[in-house]
């Protein structure tokens, strides 16, 4: 997609990276998936302004790769099978997100492409991949983490200019060099060091290998700065989106507590005439013990008036025998 805006739709860049971004954005809802880095490959070709079909092509044929990769880690229990799940955001959620996200990207594209496009990545693509996760996930460890984000992203976009720079620039050593040593580099600092992990931040210290020379020793910066402010507006967002839910879920849960009550005073009241019942049954019980001693005293002294009797009469008929 990103190809063909810049192939057929005759519009000025920075307002082709905003379409390539909104159109990112609907491919993103539509497929279900939590594959954000789509955005990315919509976008990359429009800012970079290719017009040749082989980044397609590259893009289509990594993608296989990867994939492939991934199929046999799972096969050859390397990895756990990751269980496809459609991935669920509700309707106004996702305009609402969406209206956001194109409103900001716009002027920020178009004062980053307008005036001077060395500073065009401080509207780079895996920034708007980043944006679009910061503004999406809930549970997203990264929006948890400002600082730590801002911070992540500046360190991988040195780490890779910093490599391209000395081991390519200077001493003359392979480009993928520079890359696999930068994203070792990467590695550390998101498993180790910051305990971190957001693949937008390493995508940023790759793309560091694919930038014109002359703005390597800036590009650092560009990339702070642009986190930088997209980073607070997701987090001022997350606030406005997410206090209103967090107020629908404060009401949900007074009703709950409130069913919760009328649910204490029933079984209150069930107690209660389950208490009197168990207490008519133990009169009744009572009673009826009562009556059974009554008639066992009675029969007893029946049996005594007889054995009495019985004697009586024995003595009798001893003395008339005498």
């Amino acid at each position: 997609m990103g190809v063909l805006i810049v192939l057929y739709i005759p519009l000025p860049i920075w307002l082709q990276v905003t379409l390539a971004f909104a159109v990112g954005q609907i491919i993103f809802f539509f497929s279900g998936t939590s594959v954000a880095p789509m955005i990315s490959a919509v976008a990359l070709p429009v800012l970079i302004q290719t017009k040749s079909y082989v980044y397609i092509v590259s893009a289509f044929g990594l993608t296989v790769i990867v994939v492939f990769c991934s199929l046999l880690l799972e096969k050859g229990h390397v990895r756990t099978k990751n269980e496809g799940q459609k991935a669920y955001m509700p309707w106004k959620e996702c305009v609402a997100n969406f209206i956001f996200r194109t409103l900001i990207v716009l002027p920020v594209a178009y004062l980053c492409t307008h005036f001077d496009m060395r500073i065009k990545f401080c509207i780079a693509p895996p920034l708007l991949v980043a944006f679009t996760e910061l503004t999406t996930n809930r549970a997203s460890p990264p929006a948890k983490r400002p600082i730590a984000t801002i911070v992540l992203f500046l360190l991988c976009s040195f780490l890779g200019s910093a490599c391209r720079y000395i081991l390519t620039i200077k001493c003359g050593l392979p480009l993928t060099l520079a890359a696999l040593i930068s994203m070792i580099g990467v590695v550390i600092l998101m498993k180790g060091i910051l305990k971190l992990v957001f693949p937008p931040a390493a995508a940023m210290c790759i793309l560091a290998m694919l930038i014109p020379e002359e703005i390597i020793l800036y590009y650092p910066l560009e990339v702070t700065a642009g986190i930088t402010f997209l980073t607070v507006s997701a987090v001022l967002w997350r606030r406005i989106l997410f206090r209103e839910k967090k107020s629908d879920k404060e009401n949900k849960e007074k009703e709950k507590e409130k069913e919760k009550e009328n649910k204490n005073e029933i079984d209150k009241i069930v107690e209660v005439v389950i208490d009197d019942k168990n207490k008519d049954k133990e009169d009744v019980e009572e009673i009826e013990k009562d009556e059974i001693i009554a008639l066992k005293e009675k029969n007893n002294s029946l049996e005594m008036n007889q054995i009495v009797v019985a004697g009586e009469k024995d003595k009798d008929i001893v003395e008339h025998e005498h």
